[in-house]
């Protein structure tokens, strides 16, 4: 009997093991973690498993994902983030974009297209970031719906030129002769 009610036990926490483990991979699929991540092993970024002894005993860390961060501009281009940035890239998935504003402050610009976003546009962001992927990532973001933006964290624009790069023909790509830099003065 004590070896059946052993078993039992054994196998309910095992059922709870896997609802947890159900209920972590739901999470990481809604913050958009598994673009990145696996559960169990590395894929870009290293295996939930990694991650979770590194914050165990880190009453915080649960809000350093989850919590709701409220950015100043739409897609975000500064702000609260991640305290790691997100892998450089040109990614078809959507990477969360608490991480990417790392990504801004680090000098990093962001291409961001909504879901509505035709492939052939995504291709020819993709095309353009091909051209100068340093410093540029490349993202699809929801709540953009058709729309395609750019954005940058800059510092004090005063203190020096700096050129726009825009994946448009707004001639400020920085690579077209028609481009010109831009500044504050």
């Amino acid at each position: 009997m004590k070896a059946v009610l052993s078993t039992m036990a054994g196998l309910g926490l095992a059922l709870a093991a896997l609802g947890a483990q159900a209920e972590v991979t739901d999470a990481m699929n809604k913050a958009g973690c598994m673009a990145c991540h696996a559960v169990d092993k590395k894929v870009i970024g290293p295996a939930y498993n990694d991650v979770s002894l590194k914050y165990k005993g880190d009453a915080g860390a649960a809000a350093k994902l989850t919590t709701k961060v409220k950015w100043s501009t739409f897609p975000p281009s500064g702000g609260s983030h991640y305290p790691l940035w997100a892998v450089w890239g040109f990614y078809t998935q959507p990477v969360n974009p608490r991480q990417v504003v790392h990504n801004l402050e680090h000098g990093g610009v962001v291409l961001w297209w909504g879901p509505k976003v035709p492939e052939s546009t995504v291709s020819r962001l993709r095309a353009f970031y091909n051209q100068s992927p340093t410093g540029m990532f490349g993202t699809p973001l929801a709540g953009l719906g058709n729309k395609v933006a750019v954005s940058a964290w800059t510092g004090d624009p005063a203190a020096a030129s700096f050129r726009v790069s825009l994946p448009c023909s707004s001639h400020r790509c920085g690579r077209c002769p028609t481009s010109r830099p831009r500044s504050s003065a």
